[in-house]
């Protein structure tokens, strides 16, 4: 059963296909600038040792593509021509 102190209110960005994030910018994917709580319960899920895991897919225009996940390092993925 979720309990009260265990929900937050939070954001969250979609890429859609298509789009183009410049060299250099960063993209948020999920926060909260609601509250300290939500923030630490943020914290607290996806940092070190957190309950959930990310895993994102991403690839430049010249078709590079990487692997990253929770606290990892973006690792190359190898086309399969």
């Amino acid at each position: 059963m979720i309990q009260q102190e265990d929900t937050i209110d939070f954001l969250y960005a979609s890429i859609s296909p298509g789009r183009v994030i410049p060299a250099g910018e960063a993209v948020e994917m999920i926060g909260t600038t609601f509250s300290h709580k939500d923030a630490n319960l943020l914290l607290k899920w996806f940092g070190g040792g957190g309950k959930v895991k990310v895993r994102i897919r991403y690839s430049s225009v010249y078709e590079d593509q990487w692997v990253t996940e929770t606290g990892g390092s973006p690792q190359t993925v190898e086309s399969k021509e």
